[in-house]
C-alpha cells in the first residue's frame, strides 16, 4: 500500500537466475540496462528484433516524471540496451496506449502498430515498416488506422488468408461515446480501413486490453477484451467474441 506517497513512473528490465533447487526461481534487476531506459508510467513497451542480430530490441512509450510523453527505442547490444536515437525519432511520444509487433508486411521482419495521446491531446494510430532495421511510417495503413488513446491492439489472422490482421480498441476523443472497437483486414501487407466492426457486436473498448486465441480448438482465432464498455459506466465489463469472418 502506497499510503500518501506519491507513484513514479517506473521501468525496470530483469533477468531470470537459474534456480538452485527444482522449485526455486528468482528475478534480479538489470541494472545497466534500466538506467537507459526511460522510466515512464501509463505506458507500453514491446520487444521486437528491428536489427535483425539474432536479438530482441525495446519499444517504450509512457509518460515520465516531468510530465513529458515519451516514445523511445533500445538496440540490444551483447545483452545490454543502448539508445536507438533514429527509430526514437520516428517514434511519437505518446502515452496511454499500446504497442503490437508483427511482420504484418511479409517481409521477414518485425513491424509495429502504436496507439496513444501525445502532450497536445492529439491521438495516435500508426503503423511502422521494418525496413532494414529502421523504422518507417506506413502511411497507408497509418491513414486507415483510427487515432485511440487508452485501448489496446492485438494481431490475428481473423479471416484465415496467412497474414495478420490487426483488432483495435479505444477511444477516439475525450467525449461520451467516442469509445470504438474495430479489426482491420490485412490486404497482403497493406492494413484497410475497419472490415469489421466490432462495436456492430455490442462492443467498444477503452481502458483495458483485447487478446487473439483459439480458446474454441475450431482453428480459427476468437478475441477476449476486458475494460471499460461504450457506455463509460461498466467497469471491469469482460467478453469473450468468436470471430467473424
Amino acid at each position: 500500500m502506497l499510503g500518501s506517497r506519491a507513484a513514479l513512473p517506473l521501468l525496470a528490465l530483469v533477468s531470470l537466475v537459474a534456480p538452485t533447487t527444482a522449485s526455486a526461481q528468482s528475478f534480479t534487476v538489470d541494472d545497466a540496462s534500466s538506467a537507459a531506459v526511460a522510466d515512464v508510467a501509463d505506458g507500453a513497451v514491446a520487444w521486437l528484433d528491428l536489427d535483425g542480430d539474432g536479438d530482441p530490441d525495446l519499444a517504450v512509450t509512457g509518460l515520465d516524471a516531468s510530465g513529458a510523453r515519451r516514445g523511445e527505442v533500445y538496440r540490444n547490444d551483447g545483452g545490454t540496451l543502448v539508445l536507438d536515437a533514429p527509430n526514437s525519432a520516428v517514434v511519437p511520444d505518446v502515452s496511454d496506449g499500446d504497442l503490437a509487433v508483427a511482420d504484418y508486411d511479409m517481409d521477414g521482419d518485425p513491424d509495429l502498430v502504436l496507439t496513444g495521446i501525445d502532450g497536445a491531446g492529439a491521438r495516435y494510430g500508426e503503423a511502422y515498416r521494418n525496413d532494414g532495421g529502421l523504422l518507417v511510417r506506413d502511411a497507408e495503413s497509418s491513414d486507415n488506422i483510427d487515432n485511440v488513446s487508452g485501448g489496446g491492439l492485438s494481431w490475428g489472422d481473423l479471416d484465415a488468408d496467412g497474414d495478420l490482421d490487426l483488432a483495435l480498441g479505444g477511444r477516439t476523443s475525450d467525449a461520451p461515446g467516442s469509445a470504438v472497437g474495430y479489426v482491420y483486414k490485412n490486404y497482403r501487407g497493406r492494413l484497410g480501413g475497419p472490415q469489421y466492426r466490432t462495436d456492430l457486436q455490442n462492443w467498444r473498448l477503452y481502458e483495458g486490453d483485447l487478446e487473439w486465441a483459439d480458446y474454441d480448438g475450431d482453428g480459427d482465432p476468437d478475441l477476449a477484451i476486458a475494460g471499460l464498455g461504450y457506455s463509460g459506466n461498466r467497469p471491469g465489463r469482460f467478453r469473450v467474441l468468436g470471430a467473424v469472418v
